[in-house]
């Protein structure tokens, strides 16, 4: 499986290593790009090029399973999956890119377009995130062959893990997690803020996250609310499900998106969701049922809606119950590895238990 350590991706493969595809196949996990200086990103990726050569040359790979996003991303992992071609194995684009549209039509041109196009209707499969994104790739390349596989988490888990967190539901906390910057609209929520302190004055914003923390500070103080703000950086493992079991409402405005795994944690424990109606958010959060739409860039929009929720209870509840059944029906960890199991073996991939040092079991490179 090959990947990356950062972003959503990554949270991706993380949730894949902890369900049965792991175990029930021999994965082998490359990662070809990490956060840090030129020289350090050049060096693991040849490192990564040349473990993944030595696996082509010397062991029985059946199936290659890339995760790909957008820039870089796309073009390191177009190195990995045009080698496999050379060695006539089947290979699963997996597409993760939310910035995938901008990517192909405002940073490529004609000839990366064609390049593009070739990369995705000579993989066996492409898998992509959401009906929305399926549509977009069939308009790119129109013989690529499509599977739409949602994201996913461990519901049932992250629900135990909240409940042991053993704190109480607020009534006034919001909550942001993910990368601190324009297009996850944080800045567009903290100027929401002034008019919900204004009809909830003990309300409190926790954002959770890396990124343009500084500014994100000032933009606070200058709309004047620096002290209805929380900026614990990036948050993780038990203070990730404390915050998330505690917060009142999630709140993720973003400009554009894949299917973001945080709006499907906040729905395992019950949270109504507010967001935007980009990318394959539609799939998951279904106006005025898990939570409420917002047009991007809209802080009136954001606002009014923040102040409904919050003043509403029952509102609250009932989304959030209508988010954990529509998860646990379509966006569990159990509906994804069970299409993911049927893709690998439609390529052939045989399912075997095995001990990860056992040295005659197949490799299912990704």
């Amino acid at each position: 499986m090959i990947c990356t350590t950062v972003g959503g991706m990554a949270q991706v493969v993380s949730n894949l290593r902890k369900t049965t595809i792991f175990t029930r196949f021999r994965v082998r996990l490359i990662v070809t790009h990490e956060q840090g200086g030129v020289l350090r990103r050049i060096t693991i990726f040849m490192r990564a090029l040349a473990e993944f050569t030595h696996l082509l040359l010397t062991a029985r790979v059946e199936l290659v399973h890339a995760h790909v996003a957008a820039h870089g991303s796309f073009w390191r992992k177009s190195a990995f999956l045009s080698l496999t071609r050379l060695f006539r194995r089947p290979t699963v684009l997996h597409l993760h890119g939310s910035e995938f549209k901008d990517f192909y039509e405002k940073e490529c041109g004609t000839v990366r377009r064609r390049l593009i196009r070739h990369i995705l209707e000579h993989a066996s499969t492409v898998i992509v995130l959401s009906e929305r994104l399926h549509a977009y790739v069939g308009t790119v390349a129109p013989a690529a062959r499509l599977v739409t596989i949602h994201n996913f988490v461990d519901a049932g888990r992250l629900r135990s893990e909240a409940e042991r967190a053993s704190v109480a539901r607020s009534s006034n906390i919001i909550l942001f997690l993910g990368l601190i910057g324009r297009r996850k609209g944080i800045y567009d929520l903290v100027r929401a803020l002034p008019q919900v302190v204004n009809a909830i004055p003990e309300v409190l914003l926790i954002a959770g996250g890396r990124g343009e923390l500084d500014d994100v500070r000032r933009c606070a103080r200058d709309v004047g609310v620096e002290d209805h703000l929380l900026l614990p950086g990036f948050v993780s493992g038990k203070e990730k499900m404390r915050l998330l079991a505690e917060a009142a409402i999630y709140v993720l405005p973003s400009y554009n998106e894949g299917v973001p795994v945080s709006i499907l944690e906040a729905m395992s424990v019950g949270l109504p969701i507010i967001s935007t109606p980009v990318g394959g958010i539609p799939d998951v959060i279904r106006d005025g049922e898990e939570g409420f739409w917002v047009t991007p860039g809209s802080t009136d929009e954001l606002s009014r809606r923040i102040i409904e929720l919050l003043g509403n209870k029952e509102l609250r509840e009932r989304m959030g119950e209508n988010g954990r059944r529509r998860l646990h029906s379509e966006f569990s960890s159990e509906v994804a590895v069970s299409a993911i199991t049927a893709l690998y073996q439609a390529h052939g991939a045989q399912t075997l238990f095995f001990s990860e040092s056992s040295p005659s079991s197949p490799i299912k490179e990704a």
